[in-house]
Formats: C-alpha cells, structure tokens, sequence
C-alpha cells in the first residue's frame, strides 16, 4: 500500500466511507450506468439494516472494504485491540450479508484517517497489529470535501476535487455514502465525467479485491483494466505492468466496443498468462 499514491501512468480509487445508507444504492446505480467499479469502506453497525445493498455491492463487482463497526472514535480508539475488534466485528456482518464466510477483505480505513488527532499513537499501535494480522490500511489523497460542511452542492464538491487532485498522476479520492450525502451521488456523474476527461478512468478502473500480506508484498487477486475502442490491449497492460505481476490471478478487461482478447502476454521479458473475464 505504501505505493498506492505512486503510478507512471494515470489511475484513480473511487471510494467511498460510512455506508450502506439509502445514498448507497443511488450511487450504485450510477456505477453501473458508467460501468465504474469503487471500493466501499464499509461501517459494520449499518450493515444489518442493509444486507441487500451490501450483496448488491458484492455482485455488482464493487471492493467491500472495512471502516470498522462504530465510527465512535472513543470507542474504537480505546485501543489498539479494539480497532481489531472492530474490524473483525465489521468483516463478521459483511460475510454473513454476502453469505461468503471465508470473505475477509484485508483492507482497513481509519475513521478519521490514520494521520494526526487526539489518538494518534493508538492509531500508529494499531496499523502494525493489523499488520501482524495481514491487514493494511489506506488514507486518501484527494476528497470532494463532502465532510467539510452541511451546506453541500455540486458545485462545491466539483472545485474541492480539483483542488485536491492537483497533478497527481495516482489518486485515491475520499467520498461518502452516508445518509446526509445524497449531494455527492448527484455530482458522481461530473465525477466520474471529469475523470474520464483527464484520462484517469479511461486508462485504470481499479478494483483491489481480496487484498492481502504475502511475504511482505501485497498480492492482488483481481484488477481491473478499461481499455477504450482504440487501444490496443497489450499496450495498456504494459502501461500498467506496476499493478500486474505474476503474483496476480486474475485480470478483468473491460472494453467499451467489440474486440478480440488475449489470455497471455509479454511484460518485462516474463511470460504472463493472464485469466482474463471479458466485460463488455
């Protein structure tokens, strides 16, 4: 993860924190209106009321990550053993929700973000016994600022995402689905638009699912690439041979007219045999 903000080429993370809500399913709608995966940091005490939503997510191939139970920073800051806590008490109602019980998504957001604050040392305690438990976290480095007030618009969001995207060539933008943020579902479209303009979504829809620690590097077991009516596939993968190593299992091609595809390719002078899934 430490290399998340990092790329040669233009890439984006869609995420999303607090849900499931009612906003949630508004802005799934749209995700799969522009064939756009994200990744849900989801909180643990809203999932019961929502398991639909949250299958919904799963199915639909959105990333079902983990925010922990409470959002109570008095709670679950009370110790390093009870961000823990939560994050198992979290993953616990997302694999039941989903009816997958070996699911663990190995991928943890700090409420609050891991840097700074009155619990800042439990926070630093706490990101290495995630560690020790193959748990890595991620923060973000863009937003839309719908936290930063009660008097959202569009607008708004649409200025705080340019200011924060700057000329990052990798971003990871913070967005929520909690009830109160209906305003960043209807500026998800210009989003998602604005994106695809600056060349980050055309080149890299990003899905990390099944995150985990393997012999201190991070393996991903599915990615995602979108590769537009006129590229040429293997080019793409090229461009973005940082995300696909040969520890990747799978790959899934989404392609916006008809092609043809490849099952292997060439990186680095080292044969990869992709398994690819076609997404038309």
């Amino acid at each position: 993860m430490d290399t998340i903000y990092k790329s040669d080429t233009k890439r984006v993370f869609l995420t999303f924190d607090d849900g499931p809500s009612p906003v949630t399913s508004k802005i799934l709608d749209i995700l799969k209106q522009e064939n756009v995966k994200a990744t849900f940091f989801i909180l643990g005490s809203n999932v019961d009321s929502r398991k639909d939503v949250v299958k919904r997510m799963y199915e639909e191939g959105h990333y079902l990550a983990n925010h922990g139970y409470s959002h109570t920073y008095s709670k679950i800051y009370s110790s390093p053993q009870s961000v823990l806590d939560e994050y198992n008490e979290c993953n616990d109602k997302v694999k039941n929700a989903i009816e997958v019980p070996d699911y663990n998504s190995h991928l943890f957001r700090f409420p609050g973000g891991l840097a700074g604050g009155k619990y800042a040392e439990i926070k630093k305690e706490a990101k290495e016994l995630l560690l020790q438990n193959n748990i890595v976290n991620v923060d973000w480095n863009a937003l839309t600022g719908d936290a930063e007030t009660n008097n959202l618009s569009v607008e708004f969001e649409m200025t705080r995402l340019t200011e924060t995207m700057e000329s990052k060539n990798s971003l990871v933008i913070l967005m929520h689905d909690a009830a109160a943020k209906s305003v960043t579902a209807d500026a998800l479209p210009q989003i998602i638009a604005k994106l695809k303009e600056e060349g980050y979504v055309r080149e890299v829809l990003s899905k990390v699912q099944n995150m985990r620690k393997d012999k201190g590097f991070e393996v991903l077991d599915k990615i995602n690439l979108y590769v537009s009516g006129n590229e040429m596939l293997e080019n793409v993968i090229k461009q973005n041979a940082e995300l696909i190593k040969h520890d990747t299992l799978a790959l899934e091609i989404v392609y916006d007219a008809e092609r043809s595809d490849y099952t292997e390719t060439n990186i680095n002078g080292e044969n990869l045999k992709l398994d690819v899934e076609v997404v038309k």
